[in-house]
């Protein structure tokens, strides 16, 4: 629900612990329920339409308190919270809500003004109606902090600004929906609608943040990603980074986004930047940097498991290089190299210094936890740079797979929390007698957790594999012929003596 007040709309914060756009200030709203198909809407003989309606007055009484309904008077703040507190907890649904108020939904006072579909690669998808209307008079929204934490009436104008400010993030949608606004509803709809169609043969792209933007490609990765994010950072100066799919279609897709995206911005293409030489990272490089005719810029490790390039550039961490101007006119915007190798030996992240959003690459994932393969990965180091990080992060984490996280410490403080549990309940797997991969694999990834056979156990497998290679180095674990014991330091942390 778009609500207007003047000029103004009512934004509210989401909280930062959600699954969709956690921390992001959006409009309110959420999904239907089957209990709102039971509620009568006049003037509009589609169901699913009617309980869309529903949906929209429902969430918007629960998150803010503000009743989108025709009732005869007001009603009694008692009953209001009463009814708030029920609808939150579940215990009944709007039917319920509108039979104590005797409220009526009149489908033309909800005037809808924009559809839009998730796309393909987030974890969750959505077809969602956004609808306008007036906030009605005495209504005035009452945040209790759940779902929602604050909200606020602001210009479309001045949230533009203070999001490019980097002082509001707002949720992908928001920032076009913004963007077009116009007080004349038949105008603004038509402005959505076409801003909506998909263009044949150009990848979709969103804005997660100022100066960013995030084309995610189809790759042969590992579950449950299906997607690798290559992004376009900068201003008149641009990156791209980790041009991923290996497709034809999908590269002549990337590419004409990208060409798209300079053309508009009147920038220039100045380097192809790769986290880390995996496959669903490094699909479309060459091809970039011939298109482009620009360097590839890496780590050695990374760069000497590439095909040669033409133009290499090799980065080592520290170095900075310049954005032109930030979106909010600041000058002498540069992207940052960070050096965080462990999930490969060369994998680099890049922060730009103006908004402090970090380019993850694979040092973590909105999605799930990032796999340290055996074969070239190292979890110490992984959880060293993973630390560092975390404790410098200032800004969102734009992850190689999955959604943008605002506040992206909080992502990367949770998989750091969730690793050195992980490793916690291998040591107490570890005992005197000799145990093996598979039966140290049903302890830390329990049939309950991982199924018993399949690609994810096979994951498993090597998660543990690379675990138990941490504790060897680290006197915890030691490898003997009929599988693996605990090493002399993790008896000595059990027996309270320390490491």
């Amino acid at each position: 629900m778009i609500l207007t007040v003047g000029p103004r709309v009512l934004l509210v914060r989401r909280s930062p612990g959600l699954r969709a756009f956690p921390g992001l200030w959006a409009f309110p709203g959420g999904k239907v329920s089957r209990d709102d198909a039971e509620v009568a809407v006049e003037g509009i003989s589609d169901r699913a339409g009617a309980a869309s309606i529903v949906a929209a007055v429902r969430e918007v009484f629960e998150e803010t308190g503000v009743l989108l309904a025709r009732t005869r008077a007001r009603v009694p703040a008692s009953l209001r919270e009463e009814l708030r507190r029920g609808l939150l907890a579940g215990d009944f649904g709007f039917a319920r809500v509108a039979g104590r108020t005797g409220a009526r939904l009149r489908a033309s006072d909800f005037v809808p003004v924009a559809e839009r579909v998730t796309p393909a690669w987030a974890p969750f998808r959505f077809a969602t109606t956004f609808y306008r209307m007036p906030l009605p008079a005495g209504e005035a929204p009452a945040i209790w902090p759940g779902e929602i934490v604050e909200s606020a009436l602001v210009a479309p104008e001045a949230a533009l600004e203070r999001w490019t400010a980097g002082a509001l993030p707002l949720a992908p949608p928001v920032i076009g929906l913004l963007e077009r606004w116009t007080t004349d509803a038949a105008a603004y709809r038509k402005r959505n609608r076409d801003s909506g169609r998909r263009e044949p043969g150009v990848a979709p792209w969103v804005r997660p943040w100022p100066g960013v933007a995030l084309i995610a490609c189809r790759t042969r990765t590992l579950p449950p990603a299906t997607h690798t994010n290559a992004l376009l950072v900068g201003g008149r100066r641009r990156y791209l980074v980790d041009p991923a799919p290996e497709d034809p279609d999908e590269r002549r897709a990337l590419f004409a986004r990208v060409d798209r995206l300079l053309a508009e911005g009147g920038a220039k293409l100045d380097g192809v930047l790769v986290t880390h030489h995996h496959a669903d990272h490094t699909g479309s490089v060459l091809e970039a940097a011939e298109r482009y005719r620009t360097p590839v810029g890496a780590h050695p490790e990374t760069l000497a498991r590439l095909p040669p390039v033409s133009r290499p550039m090799p980065l080592t961490g520290g170095e900075a290089l310049p954005l032109g101007e930030a979106p909010d006119g600041s000058a002498d915007w540069r992207l940052v190299v960070r050096f965080t190798p462990g999930h490969a030996p060369g994998h680099l992240a890049f922060e730009e210094n103006r908004y402090g959003a970090v380019l993850a690459g694979d040092l973590v994932s909105s999605l799930s936890s990032i796999l340290i393969p055996p074969e070239d990965g190292d979890l110490g180091l992984y959880m060293e740079s993973l630390g560092r990080l975390a404790a410098d992060c200032r800004g969102p984490v734009l992850p190689a797979h999955g959604p943008a996280v605002v506040p992206g410490k909080r992502l990367l403080e949770k998989q750091l929390r969730h690793r050195e549990a992980r490793e916690a309940s291998l040591v107490a797997a570890l005992g005197a007698e000799p145990r093996s991969l598979g039966a140290l694999a049903a302890k830390v990834y329990p049939v309950a957790e991982v199924p018993a056979d399949g690609p994810v156990r096979r994951l498993a497998l090597a998660a543990l594999t690379s675990g138990l290679r941490k504790l060897e180095r680290e006197g915890r674990a030691v490898r003997e012929p009929g599988g693996w014991v605990a090493g002399v330091c993790a008896r000595d942390e059990r027996a309270g003596g320390g490491a």
